[in-house]
């Protein structure tokens, strides 16, 4: 069930400009819950942070687990969502940490050192006959 469910609405989440209905209309589906605003809310806000597919990805993480407390939902997609990003990132979720202005100044010199030395440079010419 959760295979043709999955396939059906992964496709509607591509082809469609509104995202958010798919996703709400996905998670009530699975999880048998009624249309309700705060559901809404949720998943307009958590598009606004996230992407679409990442969102998906959450819902059916969340279906496989055993018991997941759905009564206030957005702090387990939150925290599932930020453990994949920083696992996918190499454990940081936003830009690096490491300020990586001082190495390209360095490339940068050692590239502009690298032209100065082939300015210098004899190159003969080669002639093709």
């Amino acid at each position: 069930m959760v295979e043709n469910l999955s396939d059906k609405y992964w496709n509607q989440l591509h082809k469609t400009s509104e995202p958010m209905r798919v996703l709400h209309s996905f998670y009530m589906e699975l999880f048998n819950r009624d249309h309700n605003r705060k559901d809404v809310a949720m998943f307009n806000k958590l598009l606004r942070i996230y992407n679409r597919e990442e969102i998906f990805y959450t819902v059916l993480d969340i279906y496989d687990m055993k018991k997941p407390n759905l009564s206030s939902p957005y702090p387990l997609f939150a925290t599932i969502i930020k453990n994949r990003m920083k696992k996918e990132r190499g454990g940081n979720s936003l830009a690096s940490s490491r300020d990586l202005t001082s190495d390209i100044r360095r490339k940068q010199k050692r590239i502009e050192e690298q032209r100065e030395i082939k300015d210098t440079l004899e190159i003969p010419e080669i002639k093709n006959d």
